[in-house]
């Protein structure tokens, strides 16, 4: 698994889905080039990430970069979302970067991480982990 980082970019919005309340930023997943990763600096084409940004639907957002026996975990399982778990990411587009909106569940967000909330109401950069997944040639 390869971890980099996306930055959350704007003032919090506050939103409801499924009776709970949620505070929405953007966020810029990737920028096309050559980005630093866990693995090493790795080189993101755009034409690669313009595939399929809609799959970015639904991508957990959790507190720091899950581990389970020292290796990075995907935070696609129950497990993991129960003690990482933030929130999702939707609104997936790719326009010169591959953007969208965190939405940070109010309520799980303050239980983990009691700065995250401040900080995207004050309109502050914050660095989420993307966790994602590559094929590197």
């Amino acid at each position: 698994m390869e971890r980099i980082t996306a930055n959350i970019t704007g003032k919090a919005k506050r939103k409801h889905l499924l009776g709970r309340e949620y505070a929405v930023a953007p966020v810029t997943m990737i920028r096309p080039g050559i980005l630093a990763g866990s693995a090493g600096p790795l080189y993101y084409p755009a034409e690669e990430l313009a595939l399929s940004p809609d799959s970015w639907n639904l991508m957990p957002l959790v507190a720091g970069h899950p581990v389970a026996n020292g290796q990075p975990v995907s935070a696609r399982s129950p497990d993991v979302l129960n003690e990482f778990g933030l929130g999702f990411v939707f609104g997936s587009i790719f326009n010169a970067d591959l953007s969208a909106e965190a939405w940070f569940d109010e309520e799980r967000t303050h239980q983990i991480d009691k700065q995250i909330l401040p900080k995207l109401d004050r309109g502050e950069v914050i660095e989420v982990s993307t966790g994602q997944n590559t094929r590197n040639e």
